[in-house]
């Protein structure tokens, strides 16, 4: 028996440095979101709302460090 399944799309992300170096990180985590396919869009258009209220150019990766934790409180409150 042959069954259709569904679509998905899988999103997945690190954070931390799993190195040896004075600058590893004690922490290293991953995550990931699954998102069907007839949804995907609409998560498209999240990660572009908060791309340009965080000023990310289109190409360039987003990053914690760079992006998010530079802006205010109350900037970072509004994306979320």
């Amino acid at each position: 028996m042959y069954f259709e399944r569904p679509l998905v799309r899988a999103y997945v992300d690190e954070t931390g440095d799993r190195g040896l170096s004075p600058r590893s990180s004690r922490y290293f985590g991953m995550v990931a979101v699954v998102v069907a396919d007839e949804d995907d869009a609409v998560l498209r258009r999240a990660i572009a709302q908060c791309r340009r209220r965080l000023s990310v150019p289109a190409g360039k990766p987003l990053h914690w460090t760079e992006h998010v934790r530079r802006t205010s409180t109350a900037a970072s409150k509004s994306i979320t």
